[in-house]
């Protein structure tokens, strides 16, 4: 974990940067625990921690410590939701890497216990991937404003790991960073957390709290916010979410990255979430500028993804 607070030029003007960096969600998750709340926040009405019926539709926990649980160890019917829609949309998206060369890689993740007392340094988890492209980074901001609904930070979510996951099989190397910044007035608040770095495989169950479910942001960053010593009030709305162009000049971005900060793309019909992610995706690929990452070669393979997703 690593923390700083630094004075930033951002389009002319200084902005006071509290910037948390955490490795893992254990990091964060202790972080919370063991840090006391701000001097400054003291004797505010803690969002992280509010209880009752209206609280639990706005965040979809009871209490922090709930969702803290649920961060470490997501709750079996959830899972099971999440896992069955992932694996339905990954299967098809499997079919476009078939037809190219695979080439195996060996990583961290999942140890032969046997290979390793014999010094074997292949004894990690393998996995098979098409000849490689260069890198893309996606930027994925956690925060959102309080209008959104449930359904839509999950279908968000489901976007953006589908994408993940169909650029891996293509054979790109995918840095997903998964970050909340926020602006109040001159002040900027921002947490990291590393998900995925460029090489690494995404831990597809250990997404699923953090990028899909609204208590992360309502309850776990609001959490951080209220351990973070600003010299502001940011108790009346936890700070808002700031446009693109801020972001990108904030993180200083290339154009082999792309952000995304917004519900533009997520298309929700109430009786399936299948058909709710197929037409998200299908706006997600529109909204976004995926033709000039992918380059030349991939071109037929988004049109044959959009054209399975279009099918009904």
């Amino acid at each position: 974990m690593r923390k700083e607070v630094v004075d930033k030029e951002i389009f002319d003007r200084i902005m006071r940067c509290y910037n948390i960096y955490f490795n893992n969600l254990y990091e964060l998750v202790n972080y919370i625990e063991t840090t006391p709340i701000a001097p400054s926040w003291e004797h505010c009405n803690l969002a992280s921690s509010r209880r009752g019926l209206k609280c639990f539709n706005f965040t979809g926990t009871n209490s922090l410590e709930e969702a803290i649980d649920l961060c470490l160890s997501p709750s079996l019917e959830m899972e099971l939701s999440y896992l069955e829609n992932l694996k339905y949309f990954v299967n098809e998206i499997k079919v476009l890497a078939k037809q190219r060369r695979m080439i195996d890689h060996f990583y961290g993740g999942t140890v032969s216990v046997s290979k390793y007392l014999y010094g074997n340094p292949r004894c990690m988890k393998k996995i098979q991937r098409i000849q490689e492209y260069p890198s893309i980074k996606i930027y994925l901001n956690c925060g959102y404003s309080a209008n959104e609904i449930k359904e839509y930070v999950f279908l968000r979510g489901m976007c953006v790991i589908i994408f993940v996951e169909w650029l891996e099989l293509l054979g790109f190397k995918v840095d997903f960073n998964f970050f909340e910044l926020s602006v109040c007035m001159n002040e900027i608040s921002y947490v990291n957390v590393t998900l995925k770095k460029t090489g690494e495989l995404l831990d597809i169950r250990n997404t699923y709290f953090p990028i899909c479910h609204p208590s992360f942001l309502r309850r776990l960053i609001f959490a951080i916010q209220e351990r973070t010593n600003y010299r502001l009030d940011w108790s009346c709305g936890y700070g808002t979410v700031p446009y693109d162009d801020l972001i990108k000049e904030f993180l200083s971005l290339d154009q082999n990255s792309i952000v995304i900060n917004d519900f533009s793309f997520v298309r929700y019909y109430s009786k399936s979430d299948i058909v709710s992610i197929k037409n998200s995706m299908i706006a997600f690929l529109e909204q976004y500028n995926i033709e000039q990452m992918l380059g030349n070669k991939n071109i037929d393979n988004l049109k044959i993804l959009k054209k399975n997703l279009e099918k009904k």
